[in-house]
């Protein structure tokens, strides 16, 4: 990878420069050649590196908000006051400290990701590990 992209991760996908795109999908060009002069050109371009939404670190979710530019300053500050805002939960006040989201639909703890969504896990997902 770029020494930008070291920085980050020990991979890079390859960027093509359209000038070698007759080449690439040339069958009698030279494979090896090609892949070198790409691999140099892709290693020093400049990359624009910003923060994307942790949502796209999950295979289910997809779109372009997964690669757009993410404001983590104001996430963290939004759910900070998410968790202080007195919510009831499902008839109960949830507990002090807690934010009523914190609980399932039977009382049960719920974790939650950055913004707003849960894992909760069923009585019989904790008993059989599924």
């Amino acid at each position: 990878p770029s020494e930008q992209a070291a920085a980050f991760h020990d991979r890079m996908p390859l960027v093509l420069p359209p000038e070698l795109y007759d080449g690439w999908l040339d069958p009698e060009a030279d494979a090896e050649q090609l892949l070198g002069d790409a691999q140099a050109r892709s290693s020093s371009l400049p990359l624009d590196i910003y923060p994307t939404n942790p949502l796209g670190n999950n295979v289910r979710f997809e779109g372009p908000e997964v690669v757009e530019r993410f404001d983590v300053a104001a996430a963290r500050a939004a759910l900070a006051e998410r968790a202080k805002a007195p919510v009831r939960a499902r008839g109960r006040q949830a507990p002090a400290g807690e934010s009523a989201d914190a609980f399932g639909k039977h009382g049960e703890p719920v974790q939650q990701d950055l913004f707003g969504g849960s894992t909760q896990q069923s009585a019989t997902s904790r008993k059989t590990g599924r």
